[in-house]
């Protein structure tokens, strides 16, 4: 029988947005971030069903990150999902999952893509949202299960429940812009003026890294400028969507 290896690991663990560190303790012991009892419980329970010679890694938010099983079975099943295609919507997936990623129900899956890993074997690769908004520089989730049971023989997650997040903005997408454009002409890398606005922003919770509860709802801004050498450059800024602030910036290369 072929066995979950490293190469399938690295492979599953590729699919997701980016990269986490794993924890080796449980969110209840390591974490800040406050968890509520009946999702601690539920994930006990969940955690019970595990046989021997299971590796589980955690985020501080909670969630399982990682369920590596030596012996090919980890002890969860998906159900319904024989015919998910790209782009499809994803319930079933949470629902079987929901306990161990300590989901509290205004979160979904869509389908980013699913193919035959090994014979027999299928890999499934999911993006996130909450309450319909998407989930960027984190969430999402990547599986490996048997096709005839639907046994997960392994899977990372890089999933971001929705606790203590705000539901939505309580400042327009036009004054985040504003401010993003500021941030950037104030690090003064950028010609002065140079700082332009290329599309409406977006609405997304950024997820902020598996070790901090920066996890907040961003308006997302592209901006382009020009750099005092002459270079277009390209930023993606994000600004907290309750307070304001920047939050977090990534550069997106070269602006043609």
């Amino acid at each position: 029988m072929r066995q979950w290896t490293h190469a399938h690991a690295v492979l599953i663990f590729a699919l997701l947005p980016a990269p986490l560190d794993a924890l080796a303790e449980p969110p209840s012991r390591q974490s800040t971030t406050a968890f509520s009892n009946e999702l601690l419980d539920r994930q006990y329970q969940a955690l019970l069903r595990i046989p021997n010679r299971i590796d589980v890694t955690y985020t501080t938010r909670g969630a399982v990150r990682d369920v590596f099983a030596k012996n090919g079975d980890t002890g969860f099943k998906l159900t319904g999902v024989e015919n998910l295609a790209e782009g499809d919507p994803a319930p079933q997936v949470l629902r079987d999952l929901s306990d161990l990623l300590m989901a509290v129900g205004t979160e979904q899956f869509t389908v980013r893509t699913v193919f035959d890993s090994l014979p027999g074997l299928r890999t499934i690769a999911l993006t996130q949202s909450i309450r319909g908004i998407p989930v960027v520089h984190g969430g999402g989730l990547a599986i490996e299960f048997h096709q005839a049971t639907g046994n997960i023989r392994g899977l990372s997650s890089h999933f971001l429940p929705d606790r203590g997040l705000a539901p939505a903005p309580l400042i327009l997408s036009s004054v985040a812009a504003e401010r993003a454009k500021t941030y950037v002409v104030a690090q003064k890398d950028s010609e002065e003026n140079s700082a332009d606005i290329v599309n409406d922003p977006a609405l997304v919770y950024y997820a902020g890294g598996p070790e901090s509860d920066a996890a907040a709802l961003v308006w997302a801004v592209n901006i382009t400028y020009l750099t005092r050498d002459g270079g277009p450059l390209s930023k993606e800024v994000f600004v907290n969507a309750v307070t304001g602030e920047v939050v977090f910036e990534a550069a997106l290369g070269s602006a043609h």
